[in-house]
């Protein structure tokens, strides 16, 4: 409610608000509906002209890939794909152009400058590329070759696109505090409240104490889980993690979905943050065996999913609140939906992994064959990471110039998260939304001229 109701005209939900246009559209029919049907079809003919066709380049991209030049490895690409664009028509110019502000310092700024002066990278505690990726879980076969513009953002670009995200989180957090605040003491008072069915039908939520039955029974879960090394008290250490990471990011997954939608949420940072914070705890109580890394592991897994499902349900109710559906029951649906999707999920991972012969439950198991079923780069990574933080194998100092680029970007009177979130994702997309937001000054400029009416000078002049 305080990040949806209360700041409906600061965070669009862009998802949820297109899906909200898309019901009123269809319920009016007729001429409100054609904007919908005329975009769609927009869509299919770009699709089937570029595809089937290809009357042109997919990713239009311009490179600087020579070793001799002073500028290596610099890049400017565009993916104009209708979904791009429109999730740029939908966010606006703001939020666009900051996006893509951040894509192009690490497109033209960041990778060239590592790329072009590798002595550049120990000053912030970091590795060569190949080395770096290498303790990533990242092969590269021919290391002779000058590293490419992908492997130096994964070596280097990522970490410091996760440290500006963590800045801009607790930026955000901070600012958010007196909001949510009120909101959790509202939420507590309605457990006394025994009017709620006195309320206006829209403004009734679940019931705060089923969702701390929620909480306790999400608590009690974590500390019996099977197959989880350690036991008590580092069980409890475990616990009380997933739920503190949970609502921080939780609520960062939310605001993010808010202000970039959620197809662009970067999943994958708030869950490298998590890893990272978790294990600097775990080092201060010197807890850094085998098993403590599966603990690990177990707290950025979860987290990460409730990250996920925070920015989905987001959209969902942004959709119910500009269509008037009555909370509760759109967020018992949720649930219900959570759960089903859950089992069945489950499910299929283990066929899955009853179909791999001889696997075991190891970290980093590498069938007999060498080659692994399904290598999951990501998986891969994670697992890396958290190894290299609790061996004190990380570059900190990306992380931290990260976060001081978060923090400057936010004094300049710009959105840190917006920024942050263009370090993180491509330069194509980025660019790509931010065209799709020009189309909508373009629009919205003719939709202003239809409807001005004449000045009484340009009656005069007609009549004459």
């Amino acid at each position: 409610r305080s990040l949806i109701v209360k700041e409906h005209k600061t965070l669009l939900y862009p998802e949820g608000t297109a899906c909200a246009d898309v019901f009123i559209a269809g319920e009016k029919q007729g001429v409100a509906a054609r904007p919908i049907f005329s975009g769609a079809l927009m869509a299919v003919l770009y699709w089937v002209c570029m595809k089937l066709f290809g009357l042109w380049n997919e990713l239009p991209r311009l490179l600087h890939r020579l070793a001799d030049v002073a500028y290596p490895n610099a890049t400017l690409a565009v993916n104009v794909t209708p979904e791009y664009m429109g999730i740029g028509y939908i966010l606006g110019p703001r939020a666009s152009f900051q996006m893509m502000l951040g894509g192009l310092l690490n497109a033209l700024v960041l990778i060239p400058l590592f790329s072009a002066l590798p002595k550049i990278a120990p000053w912030f505690g970091a590795k060569g590329v190949y080395q770096t990726l290498s303790d990533l879980g990242i092969l590269v076969e021919n290391q002779n070759l000058l590293p490419n513009a992908l492997q130096v953002h994964q070596a280097y670009g990522k970490f410091v696109a996760i440290g500006a995200v963590v800045c801009a989180g607790l930026m955000t957090l901070a600012k958010s505090i007196s909001v949510m605040g009120a909101s959790v003491k509202t939420a507590f008072d309605s457990i006394k409240d025994q009017k709620f069915h006195l309320r206006l039908r829209t403004e009734r939520d679940i019931p705060m104490w089923l969702v701390l039955l929620g909480i306790i029974l999400i608590f009690s879960f974590t500390l019996v889980l099977p197959y989880v090394p350690g036991k008590y008290p580092v069980s409890v250490l475990m616990a009380v993690l997933v739920i503190a990471f949970g609502f921080f990011f939780v609520t960062v997954a939310s605001r993010l979905a808010g202000v970039i939608g959620y197809s662009m949420e970067p999943i994958g940072p708030m869950m490298f943050t998590t890893v990272m914070v978790a294990c600097l705890i775990f080092i201060l109580l010197r807890l850094t065996s085998v098993e403590d890394q599966v603990l690990v592991l177990i707290i950025g897994v979860i987290v990460s999913t409730a990250a996920t499902n925070a920015g989905a349900t987001s959209q969902d109710l942004k959709t119910g609140f500009l269509l008037g559906a009555t909370p509760w029951k759109l967020q018992l649906a949720i649930v219900m939906g959570v759960v089903v999707s859950s089992v069945v999920m489950t499910g299929i991972v283990f066929l899955i992994d009853k179909s791999i012969p001889g696997v075991t439950h190891a970290i980093g198991y590498i069938p007999p064959s060498g080659d692994a079923v399904f290598p999951a780069p990501p998986a891969n990574i994670i697992a890396t990471l958290i190894k290299a933080v609790l061996t004190g194998n990380i570059p900190w100092g990306l992380v931290f110039f990260g976060a001081a680029l978060a923090l400057m970007v936010q004094l300049s009177g710009m959105a840190a998260f917006s920024f942050a979130v263009g370090i993180y994702l491509p330069l194509e997309v980025t660019l790509a939304i931010f065209l799709g937001a020009l189309v909508r000054i373009l629009v919205k400029r003719k939709e202003k001229q239809q409807t001005t009416p004449p000045s009484p000078s340009d009656m005069n002049h007609g009549m004459m």
